[in-house]
């Protein structure tokens, strides 16, 4: 997200916002202009009409079997690596009640 630096004024951000949302327009438009997509409905791709081309087989909510080893395999790493949280980075977690015992107790993964 494009911030607006304070010096610009309150005024300007509306200027900075319309610029970004220009750019993206035309990225799209760009996009959808290649010979490569020229027979693709985009309306209907817009509206989910489009059914997808492949429905992989699950067997659970769970199921990872269609994610590569090499991933599933790995070995989950707590985030954040630090101890300490800035007071702002703790503001974001106000109101929930979840502590992990590995965070509590100070253990490393």
């Amino acid at each position: 997200m494009l911030e607006t630096p304070l010096v610009a004024g309150l005024g300007r951000a509306g200027t900075f916002c319309k610029c970004q949302r220009e750019v993206r327009k035309q990225n799209g438009h760009k996009f959808i202009q290649q010979i490569f997509y020229q027979w693709v409905n985009w309306e209907d791709m817009f509206y989910k009409k489009v059914p997808p081309p492949f429905y992989p087989l699950i067997s659970s909510p769970t199921d990872t079997s269609n994610f590569d080893d090499e991933f599933t395999k790995e070995l989950p790493v707590l985030t954040p690596v630090n101890s300490q949280l800035t007071a702002d980075n703790q503001d974001e977690f106000r109101g929930f009640s979840y502590v992990s015992d590995l965070v509590v107790n100070g253990e490393k993964q």
